[in-house]
């Protein structure tokens, strides 16, 4: 939360707490106040997560190649469909094993 003051005198987001606050102020280009209660801002050009990992320069040769190797590998669609089959399968399995209970009776433990 923003403590008492204006808005923008803390480096604490609303709703993201401190760390979101210091991304903010990452991607931001320029802050310019105008007029009396106004503030102006410019924002950097958007990129993905991997391309700013990418930018930083702090992965060593080894690293890079393999995420640039994961990155042309993963397939944003491919990923949702497998993980809503996989949600689809945890879904039917208690009516699999409800019917299996059902068709051999109650099982002694």
């Amino acid at each position: 939360m923003v403590a008492a003051g204006r808005l923008g005198d803390s480096n604490e987001n609303v709703t993201g707490g401190d760390d979101a606050g210091r991304r903010e102020d990452e991607c931001r280009r320029a802050k310019e106040v105008v007029g009396e209660n106004r503030i102006k801002r410019s924002w950097d050009e958007a990129k993905t997560p991997y391309e700013r990992v990418l930018a930083t320069g702090v992965l060593s040769e080894e690293q890079q190649a393999r995420l640039t190797s994961l990155y042309a590998r993963t397939n944003p669609r491919q990923l949702k469909g497998e993980i809503h089959q996989i949600i689809e399968t945890l879904w039917d399995e208690p009516k699999v094993i409800l019917g299996l209970v059902k068709r051999l009776g109650p099982v002694a433990y």
